[in-house]
């Protein structure tokens, strides 16, 4: 018999307040003990916004799903830019693209972004909950190398598909 299974979703648009910086962290919805996630469906957007020209061009984004432990302080989560090795469930890694910059004779506004081609994500791993339940994150990190050239706002939406307990 087919275990019993919900979606639980979450939009966080402009994420962390709409704070323009290098790192996001976004909690997403918990599972409780005995629960799986069995996939999740998700998109996301970092946009870079400028007065000058190819400011973050070539500046990465880097974005991961990590599953810890309920209750973990986030100020001990692992970050992807930083810790690529860690147990994510998903990691990648996005460049900035200019898809829109706008000059007038006085005037120069730019906006970059990533990704630039499909938002929709589909990650098939799975994760059970800790014993004592588990928090799920999305983290997006870019590099510090120059911080203000790789400051970004973030939008996020997920669908996560739970495995209830028998």
């Amino acid at each position: 018999m087919a275990r019993t299974t919900e979606w639980r979703r979450q939009i966080d648009e402009y994420a962390n307040s709409v704070a323009k910086q290098n790192l996001h962290v976004v909690q997403w919805p918990s599972i409780d003990v005995g629960e799986t996630i069995g996939r999740i469906r998700f998109s996301w957007q970092a946009t870079h916004s400028t007065d000058q020209p190819f400011d973050a061009a070539g500046f990465v984004v880097v974005t991961g799903i990590i599953v810890v432990p309920a209750g973990l302080d986030p100020i001990e989560l692992p970050f992807p830019f930083d810790s690529p090795n860690e147990d994510w469930m998903w990691w990648e890694t996005e460049v900035f693209q200019t898809p829109a910059a706008v000059v007038s004779d006085s005037t120069f506004f730019e906006v970059d972004a990533a990704p630039t081609g499909n938002l929709q994500r589909d990650c098939r791993a799975q994760r059970k909950a800790d014993v004592s339940g588990s928090d799920v994150y999305f983290i997006a990190q870019s590099s510090s190398l120059s911080s203000g050239q790789s400051d970004f706002y973030l939008s996020v939406a997920t669908s996560m598909l739970v495995i209830l307990p028998a």
